[in-house]
Formats: C-alpha cells, sequence, structure tokens
C-alpha cells in the first residue's frame, strides 16, 4: 500500500513539472545582448579645464538642433592634459558632438570643438574629435568669444590700443589685471577677485563710461558672457 502511495505522488509530481515547462521564454528572461546609440572619441592635450569658475565644465556632449542643452555629457579629465577618452550610448537624435563648456544646468556655453553627424552615413562609426592642442581654460574661452571678437579692435588691433590697455590673445591679462585705471582713481581695471572692485565690470554694466568716447555698457556682450566675465574676476587668485 505505502509502495503504491509513493508511486502515485512521484508521477503527479513529474506531471505537474511537464506541465509548467511549456517551452516559452517570459520577458523577464531576456537580458540586454548590447547597447544602444553612437559612440564617440576625444583624443588631444586640452588644458585649463580646472581654471572654471564652480558652476561650469569642460565636457564632450551631444546636442541636437533643437536645444543648447546637452543631451549626454562626459567630464573631460582636469588631472591630465593628455586625453583619450570615449563617450558611448549617444542618442540618435544627437545631430552634433562637441568638446564645450556648459554650466550647472547642461546648456551649451561655449563650443571649442564640434562634428556635425547630422547626416553621418553610418551609424556605427565611432565618432572622432581631435582637439589638437587646445587651451579651453576660462580666461582663454573669454578671450576667443568676448576680448578678441568684441574688444580687441579698438584695443589692440588698431594702431595703437585704445586707452593703452591690448586685449589681444596674449596680451589680456597682462593688460588689465592688478593695472590702475586711467580713468578711475583709486580703482584697477580688474581687481583679482574682486569683480565689484574692478572698473571693466563698472564700465560694461553702468554708464560710467558714456563720456570717454565710447560708452562700454552698450557693448555688443550678452549678459551670459557678462557673467561668465564677473566670475573670472572673482576667481582670479591674488
Amino acid at each position: 500500500m505505502q509502495k503504491n502511495f509513493i508511486g502515485t505522488t512521484l508521477l503527479m509530481t513529474a506531471a505537474l513539472c511537464t506541465s509548467c515547462d511549456d517551452g516559452r521564454i517570459y520577458p523577464e528572461e531576456i537580458l540586454p545582448t548590447g547597447r544602444e546609440g553612437r559612440v564617440a572619441k576625444v583624443v588631444g592635450t586640452i588644458s585649463g579645464q580646472d581654471s572654471w569658475a564652480a558652476g561650469y565644465e569642460v565636457v564632450v556632449a551631444a546636442f541636437n538642433a533643437e536645444s543648447d542643452y546637452a543631451l549626454i555629457t562626459k567630464n573631460i579629465p582636469s588631472e591630465t592634459q593628455d586625453v583619450n577618452m570615449t563617450m558611448t550610448a549617444i542618442p540618435n537624435e544627437a545631430t552634433t558632438i562637441e568638446l564645450c563648456v556648459i554650466d550647472r544646468l547642461r546648456q551649451r556655453v561655449a563650443t571649442l570643438k564640434s562634428v556635425d553627424i547630422a547626416n553621418s552615413s553610418d551609424a556605427r562609426d565611432t565618432i572622432l574629435i581631435d582637439a589638437g592642442t587646445m587651451d579651453a581654460g576660462m580666461l582663454a574661452t573669454l578671450q576667443d568669444n568676448v576680448f578678441t571678437p568684441r574688444c580687441a579692435t579698438c584695443h589692440g588691433l588698431s594702431s595703437s590700443a585704445a586707452g593703452g590697455i591690448n586685449l589681444t590673445k596674449g596680451n589680456t591679462y597682462a593688460s588689465i589685471v592688478g593695472v590702475p585705471s586711467r580713468r578711475v582713481a583709486g580703482k584697477n581695471i580688474v581687481e583679482p577677485g574682486k569683480s565689484t572692485e574692478s572698473v571693466l565690470q563698472m564700465m560694461l554694466n553702468t554708464d560710467i563710461s558714456a563720456s570717454w568716447g565710447y560708452d562700454h555698457g552698450n557693448a555688443d556682450i550678452s549678459n551670459t558672457w557678462k557673467e561668465i566675465l564677473t566670475k573670472w574676476i572673482d576667481n582670479i587668485s591674488n
């Protein structure tokens, strides 16, 4: 009798196991086999990343044509100048890959190098950004976006630098940082670490220079760049 009970139990267990194994693979058993998106590689000798004030970062980032906010970013290491790094999982909607500066909201501040991938023929190819030898520092970026295009026409590129201030590349720092103003007694053009005490800030944000031959308060410099200029001054060490 006991043998019959044991035999019956074994047959029932086998039947239950067979009925559960129906050969189907359920969703939770499917594992991802690869990564979506594209791949970008940045190489070059890049310096100055650590000179940016808090709230700004030098990164490689992907953008689409609809927004100045990055889809994905990866910081450029500041501890080394010889950069060889890869960014993966770049969204398919990206139209450019850029070596750039972003703010804390991941909004593009300045583009240092850009590769257009909107019409790339093969999405499997690695996107290469060769930065060469680049100064990505805060002053160098201000030079390229403010001092050279907006100021140097009068201050250094003409036959004489207006006010004795040379704002051409390689000369800006020595011409304004810690240099006494010819117009405002007792003040420096740029007072290191003190933007509110700097004549440059007064010129760009008030009408103090209206009677100096040119009202610098009307200069074609956006509020974004004025803010960056302010933070650069405040970030200068004595």
